[in-house]
């Protein structure tokens, strides 16, 4: 039996049979298709070890989960001591960070006094290493 062929793109294929046809020269045999299985997975696997080293690096922390706590509380309590202080409790738009054990106040205050008082207060709690005080006046 004589088996019928087709020409497609100047390649021939047995009738009845689907191929894709691209720019992509298709594989001259198994063992060609077979490399560029391999080189795929190759890259699949180069590019998922590169995104997760990148997710890691990106996660790793420099600081020590008893530091992290500390500067919660150094935050909370400072935070706590501002609006404590009557003369300071309207200092609605300040921001208090803390990072190993250094606070840094940040917003807008009324005048120069509350600046400095806000300091003050920042420094006297426990932990505090340093204030970076960088509230801004309003003009």
């Amino acid at each position: 039996m004589a088996v019928r062929r087709i020409s497609l793109a100047g390649k021939s294929f047995p009738a009845g049979t689907a191929r894709a046809v691209s720019e992509v020269e298709a594989p001259e045999s198994f063992e060609e298709e077979e490399q560029m299985v391999n080189r795929f997975r190759t890259i699949l696997a180069t590019l998922a070890v590169l995104a997760f080293v990148a997710l890691a690096a990106g996660c790793k922390t420099t600081t020590s989960p008893g530091r992290q706590v500390d500067d919660a509380a150094i935050k909370a309590s400072v935070k706590a001591k501002l609006a404590a202080d009557v003369r300071l409790s309207t200092l609605t738009n300040v921001e208090v960070n803390s990072t190993n054990g250094v606070v840094t106040l940040a917003g807008m205050v009324k005048n120069e006094q509350e600046r400095a008082m806000a300091g003050d207060v920042a420094r006297s709690v426990d932990g505090v290493v340093r204030v970076n005080n960088e509230l801004q006046v309003k003009r």
